[in-house]
């Protein structure tokens, strides 16, 4: 029998009550912390949606094993700057991807953020970037010159772009 839980931040994902379930579970936890801690730490974030898929677009189930999709929204609030898009992209993509119980687990995050940008980055590009060098504008440069239009093809571990919503986002 399956049921819906729905967490506070708006995580809505499918669990089966066996043990697999709960390692599903179990992720999506430590991926939704990761993104409540980041708007608790940066009130000007705004409040992130965040759904977790499998590999074939669909919610999570019982048989949902790694790697994932991560879907981060914005909420449309038309007050958010660029500099606060580029900074909540940057800092939710590294809390994700750096996080070491969860960076083989993933295989793309995407980050969308009303009025202002729209990014994607597969882990095997993660993979070989030094957080350590990026601060959120030069992060977001270097997205946009992977791919500077949204390219939803190929295996999601290898779909990185950057997407100008608002076009004087850029610097």
């Amino acid at each position: 029998m399956k049921k819906f839980y729905i967490l506070s931040i708006g995580i809505i994902f499918l669990i089966s009550t066996c043990a697999s379930s709960v390692q599903a579970a179990s992720t999506v936890k430590q991926i939704t912390q990761n993104v409540r801690n980041f708007e608790a730490s940066y009130k000007r974030s705004g409040h992130f949606e965040v759904t977790v898929w499998d590999m074939n677009a669909n919610i999570l189930s019982k048989d949902t094993t790694p790697p994932y999709e991560v879907i981060v929204n914005g909420n449309f609030s038309k007050d958010r700057e660029c500099f606060d898009a580029k900074y909540s992209l940057f800092e939710i993509m590294k809390r994700l991807y750096t996080d070491s119980s969860l960076k083989n687990k993933i295989a793309r995050v995407k980050v969308t953020i009303p009025y202002q940008l729209r990014a994607s980055l597969g882990s095997e590009d993660a993979a070989g970037l030094n957080w350590n060098n990026f601060k959120h504008s030069l992060f977001w440069r270097t997205l946009l010159k992977y791919k500077s239009y949204e390219w939803e093809s190929g295996p999601l571990s290898q779909r990185t772009y950057g997407v100008k919503i608002n076009q004087a986002c850029y610097k």
